[in-house]
């Protein structure tokens, strides 16, 4: 390392700190970049404001840093590093030395060719399987598993010279030397994971201790971590694509939705998979035709509808009404896919619709006390009811994406839309770094919109709302989805990072008065959140 920084004409560095997997490294990085820039610092201080497992990996990187620096605090630590050397992590401009000009003189040297640089390698499993580990669409990276901070771990040094580049300069080279940029930073690419360059030090992350890949080279498990490092991060994958850990231990549980955007190997092997799962007992299931039928838009219209449709049983949706809440829905869960079949459909659907019922009472108030206390919508309409066109669109949009979890199609049918989205001073304070995740979830007319646009091979997915970031006008994630076609009775929010049912991110949601991301967070919690969610009903 003091080789390559001498051959660019730096000194060398003055701290060298090891991490033992590069999401722990990428949470070191973020707190250096916390400072320089306005996403990273929102990102940052968003974490900070929760308890949870990512408070507990950036306050490890914190005291990682400075038991490897001997440095007093952080803001010593980013005094001593000095800037980023890399062009990736190089926040509002360019700093007075970049290691990328370096290595173009050095590689211009090998090739004598300047288009030489900027040439396309072919695709070969070299460049495919480094994609698959650490690149853009890499598994390290996935924020399945380094949530946060999963930009930080492509954008290493490997990201300015690749492994690929690598190879093609060996090449380029034959019998000749190679430059004593190139040779330093070839020996590093042998010794360390993904590493980062800035002025003052060099962070580098440690091998897994576990790594299985496939014929190609590619993360690869089909019955446990792709990856194991040795701060006890793991990283599941089939044929370089992330996979959730549960998807991988118990392949039948992936919904159909998500199991259609999955490789064509592994839809192959959850059907084998789910072949010699023993099958739940049926009691002589049929399809339902109250599927096809439009419920009537009165509550108890519709409850006498599916009372006599039922024989005069509806015996979960009385226990649910008694005050079973939860205890009902984990009933309805676990019947899977027979939740519409008979002799189950009624009694789910009475229990699904006066779910929502309740729910959209409780959105009516939060609206109400929100316009009460001052809050500024950003909507028009934070309330939009169903229209009347709405059970034909659910019909179409079924048509063409498959059964909705009957939670989100009941939120479609009774609530309509909401939009909490707005501005206040208690509740969303100018300048805070907490996201408070106002509730949105988008109508069934949006669901049509999207998936009309979409082709037939893209939707999978349905998208219910921003993210918490892009909420606030930051730069995040991936919106909140959920997976389509599910036959089930709820469904996960995906890309959410409670990873809750539905109805579960519902029952949140009102426990927060509107505003999930205060979950966790234990300093400077609005006390308008108490008004807020004071006498609403429980579902």
């Amino acid at each position: 390392m003091a080789a390559l920084y001498a051959a660019a004409s730096v000194p060398p560095p003055r701290h060298y700190c090891w991490f033992d997997s590069p999401c722990a490294g990428a949470w070191a990085i973020a707190l250096l970049l916390e400072p320089r820039d306005r996403n990273w610092n929102t990102l940052v201080g968003s974490v900070r404001s929760r308890r949870g497992d990512e408070r507990d990996r950036l306050e490890r990187a914190h005291a990682h840093l400075l038991a490897q620096t001997s440095l007093a605090d952080i803001a010593g630590i980013i005094a001593s590093f000095g800037h980023p050397l890399a062009p990736p992590l190089m926040m509002g401009g360019l700093p007075p030395k970049s290691l990328h000009s370096d290595f173009l003189g050095a590689r211009l040297e090998v090739h004598g060719d300047v288009s030489a640089l900027f040439a396309q390698p072919m695709d070969t499993p070299l460049q495919r399987a480094e994609d698959r580990l650490w690149g853009n669409a890499g598994v390290l990276r996935s924020g399945l598993f380094c949530h946060t901070p999963q930009t930080l771990v492509s954008q290493n040094f490997y990201s300015g010279y690749s492994f690929t580049q690598m190879a093609m300069d060996d090449n380029a080279l034959g019998t000749r030397t190679p430059p004593p940029l190139l040779q330093a930073v070839w020996t590093i690419a042998r010794s360390v994971g993904p590493w980062w360059a800035w002025m003052g030090a060099a962070l580098l992350s440690e091998h897994p201790v576990e790594l299985h890949l496939d014929a190609e080279g590619r993360p690869h498990s089909a019955d446990g971590p792709a990856a194991v490092y040795r701060d006890g991060w793991k990283v599941f994958a089939w044929e370089g694509y992330a996979m959730r850990e549960q998807w991988i231990l118990d392949p039948a549980s992936v919904p159909k939705g998500d199991l259609k955007n999955c490789p064509a190997s592994f839809r192959k092997h959850a059907a084998a998979f789910a072949s010699k799962a023993p099958k739940p007992p049926s009691a002589r299931a049929t399809k339902s035709e109250l599927f096809a039928t439009e419920l009537p838009r009165d509550r108890a219209a519709r409850i006498d509808l599916l009372r006599t449709h039922a024989g005069g049983q509806l015996s979960r949706f009385d226990r649910y009404n008694a005050g079973e809440h939860r205890a009902v829905w984990r009933e309805l869960n676990d019947l899977g896919e027979d939740v519409r079949q008979e002799p189950n459909a009624a009694d789910a659907l009475a229990v699904t619709y006066e779910t929502m019922e309740r729910v959209n009472e409780n959105i009516r108030t939060l609206v109400e006390r929100l316009t009460t206390l001052g809050y500024r919508f950003s909507s028009r309409a934070p309330h939009q009811p169903p229209g009347k066109k709405t059970g034909k669109q659910l019909q179409t949009l079924e048509r063409l994406v498959g059964p909705l979890p009957l939670s989100l199609r009941a939120f479609y049918d009774v609530v309509g839309a909401v939009d909490l989205l707005g501005r206040h001073p208690g509740l969303i304070p100018r300048g805070t770094s907490i996201a408070s995740d106002p509730l949105v979830v988008y109508g069934v007319d949006d669901a049509l919109q999207e998936v009309e646009s979409m082709d037939e091979d893209e939707a999978g997915e349905i998208t219910i709302a921003p993210d918490d970031l892009h909420k606030e006008n930051v730069s995040g994630g991936d919106p909140y989805t959920i997976a389509v076609p599910d036959r089930r009775a709820d469904a996960i929010v995906l890309n959410e990072r409670h990873d809750l049912l539905f109805v579960d991110y519902l029952r949140l949601c009102c426990r927060l008065g509107g505003f999930p991301g205060y979950d966790g967070v234990d300093r400077d919690v609005p006390a308008e959140l108490d008004r807020l969610r004071a006498g609403l009903l429980e579902f």
